[in-house]
């Protein structure tokens, strides 16, 4: 075996001065996402700020949208969050990556600190301070007799949202309560205790997503969001607990401490009873004997209170027959019936069945293979909870917050900014209207979602009834198509042969006149030849087939001659893959060795493309696990459009993930052609995807409008030429 050499540096890299920190559009994007949390932070109550859409003529009343100013600053914000995201720096150190993601975090949240908080939180404290003095909340109303002399020197009892109904709350929450109010009887102290385990969620996310060897700006789509952010920093929810205990189960999981598993998941539900339907996803043939410490977690804050009896649940009950408001199912079922109670009956009922196929699935599925990460079903049970719900509020989004950022979702993501429409009740009532979600504006939210989510869905149930490449991946193929590329192969292949995890570099080389071949001989690749015209498998797309019919290792790897990847980028992705079994491949991301503005557009909407529409391009390094990909299918022999259509296959086969960076592209290209090459690549992506909707698709002559009308006698004489000079040298 030949040694492996040393890759050659042939591209810049990157080196972060002040300077260059203070020059990149992350900064400017910093500075203004945190004067929108600003903003939110001193915006005062949220109704107040209607917006006129039109003034009205003569005789007929204006057009005004319920808080409306509020909803551009959220969606402003949401923008803004998706940006950094997008923008994140590459290349930095995990302990910067880290710094920078939690000191954004922990800045936005202290500006939105002064939102006024949520009535919910005067109810927090109010059940809190009965219970120290002794009456049970569980019985005891707010307005009720015994607690006049109590109700006559607190401070927020007037502010109390339905003083005429008992607690609510788990006991768990009324306990922790009492002693937030002890130390400070304050809604502050109350959203200093929600931000802390919130700051802790993301804390475990991070743990998560590194562990996963998933890109650590996933983060952002939780820390930055602001359903997040208004929610839990700016009106004080406690849902932020549910998510921190039910992360904290994950991360027990992951280690194997089932008894901690158990502790936190017991917690979660103390928090929230919805989170009851995480337990059945924990259990598996090694952690069962441990359960009873969930049922111990659960069952005991309830003694204090034992006395209350049924009355325990009394206003549960109550608020799900009596009360039905943005519960998307519900809404429907309650059109259909006429009545709120029917509705939620209903609902309960659909909930049940969609729950159990979900178990009955997953269980199927990992049995065989547990302890496998509980993560998904969680995550899918969560979000039929959410849809199943009679009563939606905004922030009950964040219970599947943290799920998204291990599972991009453009339906949940997308949901979480039509969410702004919510704010439209509060409104209404600042324009002498009762608190009421109107179906213009329930419609407004969960349409857009809805149009997202059953693609989504019926894919994840395709991906569900595949089986599972539970193999872990240890070797890759790295398949590098070439045509006259003798002054970029040979450093080319020296990078990726640099990876351990690298078993053999296949150079495809489609009828070069230079010397290209004997450089990737020089520098340790095998030299396939696949000179064939485009429209007769040739070109690109039939290049990189023979080289897949030619690899022999667990994962295959596309690697353009012009793209350089960074040292231990496949023994990352091997890392990701034995994971994740469900993940049939996907693309580690690329950005340009120039830092012009244009290259910085362009890689972003590169980004934007590979993360939200699941599309790479070939300069993106995809990858994918050889043998389940070729038992759903073979690779596109096509010409041109193969990195598009290898994405939508594999978006059939499995999940992709897109890992944002690890390789760095030359930008020759690009400058030969000129900027409008971008204007070309979108009319013709554009263009094969319309082709292929229809059923129809041309990709010769796609290649011929790409590379120029003579591309394919060109090839073919070139070809000719070459093997008449080969002979001659014989």
């Amino acid at each position: 075996m030949q040694p492996r050499p040393a890759p050659e540096r042939a591209l810049p890299g990157v080196h972060w001065t002040v300077g260059r920190v203070l020059r990149h559009p992350f900064f400017f994007l910093t500075g203004a996402f945190l004067m929108l949390c600003h903003l939110g932070g001193q915006f005062g109550p949220i109704g107040a700020g209607h917006l006129t859409l039109w003034p009205g003529a003569a005789g007929s009343a204006p057009l005004v949208l319920p808080s409306g100013k509020f909803m551009l600053l959220y969606g402003f914000t949401w923008t803004g969050a998706l940006l950094l995201l997008l923008f994140f720096p590459r290349r930095l150190s995990l302990s910067a990556r880290l710094l920078i993601i939690a000191g954004l975090a922990l800045a936005a949240r202290l500006l939105l600190l002064p939102h006024p908080a949520s009535d919910d939180i005067y109810r927090y404290l109010w059940e809190g301070r009965v219970f120290l003095a002794g009456e049970n909340p569980y019985l005891l109303a707010p307005t009720a007799a015994p607690l006049n002399s109590l109700a006559a020197t607190d401070p927020y009892h007037p502010l109390i949202n339905h003083p005429d109904l008992s607690a609510i709350y788990p006991p768990a929450m009324i306990l922790l309560f009492s002693l937030v109010g002890q130390a400070a009887y304050h809604p502050l102290a109350v959203k200093l205790v929600v931000l802390c385990f919130d700051l802790g969620t993301l804390g475990l996310l991070l743990l998560l997503l590194h562990r996963r060897g998933l890109p650590l700006r996933h983060a952002l789509l939780y820390a930055l969001n602001p359903v997040i952010l208004y929610g839990f920093a700016g009106q004080g929810h406690l849902d932020s607990l549910q998510s921190f205990f039910l992360l904290a189960a994950l991360v027990a999981h992951g280690r194997r401490r089932w008894g901690w598993m158990w502790l936190f998941a017991g917690a979660a539900v103390q928090v929230k009873y919805m989170a009851v339907v995480a337990l059945p996803f924990l259990l598996n043939r090694h952690s069962w004997r441990w359960s009873w410490l969930a049922i111990a977690a659960i069952l005991l804050p309830f003694m204090p209170f034992r006395e209350a009896g049924p009355g325990l649940f009394a206003t549960l009950i109550h608020f799900g027959r009596a009360f039905g408001v943005n519960g998307p199912f519900h809404g429907i079922l309650r059109l259909m019936t006429g009545e709120i109670a029917a509705a939620t009956t209903l609902c309960l009922i659909l909930a049940g069945l969609l729950l159990g196929g979900l178990l009955l699935i997953f269980h199927r599925r990992t049995r065989p293979f547990a302890p496998l990460s509980p993560d998904r079903g969680l995550y899918l049970a969560l979000g039929i909870l959410i849809l199943c719900l009679p009563t939606v509020h905004f922030w009950y989004l964040g219970w599947i917050l943290p799920f998204v950022a291990l599972y991009p979702s453009n339906a949940w993501m997308l949901l979480t900014l039509t969410a702004a429409a919510y704010f439209s009740a509060t409104g209404r009532i600042y324009l002498g209207g009762a608190w009421e979600l109107t179906w213009p504006y329930q419609v407004a939210q969960w349409l857009p979602f809805g149009l997202l989510f059953l693609p989504e869905l019926i894919r994840g149930i395709t991906h569900l009834r595949l089986p599972a490449d539970q193999r872990p991946p240890a070797s890759v193929s790295v398949i590098i198509p070439t045509r006259n590329e003798a002054a970029a192969v040979g450093s080319c292949v020296a990078a990726v042969r640099s990876d351990p995890a690298v078993q053999e570099v296949l150079v495809v080389d489609g009828g070069s006149t230079d010397d290209t071949s004997a450089r990737a001989t020089a520098a340790g690749a095998q030299v396939i030849r696949h000179v064939r015209p485009p429209t007769a498998g040739g070109g690109r797309g039939g290049q990189i087939a023979a080289g897949v019919a030619a690899a022999v290792g667990d994962l295959v790897a596309v690697v353009h001659a012009d793209t350089r990847v960074a040292a231990g980028q496949f023994s990352r992705v091997c890392k990701i893959l034995r994971r994740q079994p469900g993940v049939m491949g996907g693309a580690l991301g690329a950005r340009f060795d120039h830092d012009g503005l244009f290259y910085r557009l362009i890689t972003a909407a590169n980004d934007i493309r590979a993360m939200f529409l699941g599309i790479s391009f070939g300069d993106q390094v995809q990858f994918f696990r050889r043998d389940a990909f070729l038992a759903c299918g073979a690779y596109p022999n096509l010409p041109l459009m193969e990195d598009v259509e290898l994405s939508l296959r594999l978006g059939r086969c499995g999940r992709q993930v897109y890992l944002f960076g690890g390789a760095t592209v030359s930008v020759r290209r690009w400058e030969r052609a000129g900027a409008g090459h971008a204007l070309t690549v979108i009319q013709l992506f554009t263009r094969y995807l319309w082709q292929r909707l229809r059923g129809r698709v041309d990709a010769g002559a796609l290649f011929h409008r790409y590379y120029g009308p003579e591309s394919e006698a060109s090839l073919g004489n070139k070809s000719r030429l070459a093997a008449a000079a080969r002979r001659r040298g014989a």
